[in-house]
């Protein structure tokens, strides 16, 4: 068992509760895609169910950075908030004009333009700019 999973037992599918309507509204939702068709028709549904679930990010964040792989220790990050994704799409919106702002995943993507041709031109713009 990786040193993850063994981490990772001590924590429980828990939450904080939220309203009933968005408890509700939860409960329908089988895959992260529902989650985030319904989180952009209603919009406290996004910071409920941040704040719901952040009890149980501080936890695995704890467990995490205390468990070392070959004498190191495991780091953990933030993840970007919406601006900064904002941000970076316009960025490459710049570079690709068949993009689109809800591209976000590689699949939206993999369709629209070659990613070793973004990787490359996203490269030669931060190079150009140093």
């Amino acid at each position: 068992m990786s040193i993850l999973n063994l981490g990772m037992q001590s924590i429980g599918l828990m939450h904080s509760e939220m309203s009933d309507d968005l408890e509700n509204l939860m409960k329908k939702c089988n895959s992260m895609e529902e989650i985030h068709t319904h989180s952009n028709n209603e919009p406290q549904l996004k910071n409920e169910l941040i704040d719901s679930l952040q009890a149980s990010i501080n936890l695995m964040e704890g467990i995490f950075e205390r468990l070392l792989l070959k004498d190191q220790p495991f780091l953990t990050y933030k993840s970007a908030t919406e601006e900064e994704i904002k941000d970076l799409l316009k960025f490459l919106l710049e570079i690709e004009d068949s993009l689109d702002m809800d591209d976000r995943t590689k699949k939206d993507i993999k369709d629209k333009v070659s990613i070793f041709y973004l990787i490359f031109i996203l490269l030669s713009k931060i190079i150009i700019k140093l």
